[in-house]
């Protein structure tokens, strides 16, 4: 099985997982020495760049799996660039590499063909190339994962843009790896866009929280206006900063969409609350 983005925040713990599990892992990365840690684990490590189509036939030959983690931003267009197009190229590769199934992290909206918001419009062309590509296929719209809270922490203070009143059923990134293992295990997720949330639905405020609490006690929770966060971000150039703020503005206005019943049916339910995984983090 090959994981493309297997050594990123959320790729890194889906990789363990798969590999617990017992699959033969590869990850597929731009530079192979950011998985080190991964290689020791038993997964061997592949240079993939999935903005260069030619080169994708070669890197497949040889797997029967794909797992795709493609990064948004830090720029609109390189949601379309790396992500919208990243996914069509690989789904056109896994065609003529005889590929059985590819596995997509897509996202917990409500996906259009002409949403207004780039990054979920990216994500919706993503998912129609892998369909239409005709190899079979399993697409997650998964909802905010838990490890997305590390990125608040900034200059000794922690950053909670916005009102913080926007909520999600939080999601550890080792219990999607375990849910992507059972549906390579399954012909039940074969054909299907399943919704993978956390056991509890949490609003950002109170995930904030619980994240200072246990893992950085003491520290202050800095809230700021989204507006004045954007302005700020473009001025210095600080391009994931600026996208991460977009990303949580357009959540306040849109929350999260859809029903987990299906997944929770065919690869079973989500267990790491926001107060284990920060425990777990500390320990």
């Amino acid at each position: 099985m090959l994981v493309i983005g297997g050594s990123g925040m959320i790729g890194t713990p889906v990789t363990e997982r798969l590999i617990v599990a017992g699959y033969d892992v590869a990850i597929g990365v731009r530079r192979t020495e950011r998985a080190a840690s991964l290689t020791r684990s038993g997964a061997k490590a592949i240079a993939i760049d999935v903005t260069r189509p030619d080169t994708l036939p070669l890197a497949l030959a040889g797997f029967d799996a794909v797992q795709l983690i493609l990064p948004s931003g830090p720029r609109f267009e390189d949601c379309f660039r790396v992500e919208a197009n990243g996914a069509k190229a690989v789904a056109e590769a896994a065609k003529q590499a005889g590929i059985k199934r590819i596995s997509y992290l897509s996202g917990a909206s409500n996906l259009t063909a002409d949403h207004h918001f780039p990054p979920v419009r990216a994500k919706w062309n993503a998912e129609n190339s892998i369909k239409e590509s005709s190899v079979p296929f399993t697409i997650w719209r998964a909802g905010w994962f838990i490890e997305t809270l590390t990125r608040l922490v900034r200059a000794g203070v922690i950053g909670m843009p916005g009102r913080g009143m926007a909520a999600a059923h939080w999601l550890a990134a080792s219990d999607f790896g375990d849910m992507v293992a059972n549906a390579f295990a399954t012909n039940q997720a074969e054909g299907k866009t399943l919704f993978a949330f956390g056991p509890e639905l949490v609003s950002l405020r109170d995930a904030v929280r619980v994240f200072r609490d246990i893992c950085y006690p003491g520290r202050l929770i800095l809230s700021a206006p989204i507006p004045l966060l954007l302005s700020a971000t473009r001025l210095v150039g600080a391009h994931e900063a600026w996208f991460g703020a977009q990303m949580l503005r357009f959540l306040e206005v849109e929350p999260e969409f859809g029903d987990s019943t299906e997944a929770r049916r065919i690869v079973g339910s989500a267990k790491i609350t926001i107060k284990e995984w920060c425990q777990r983090r500390v320990a």
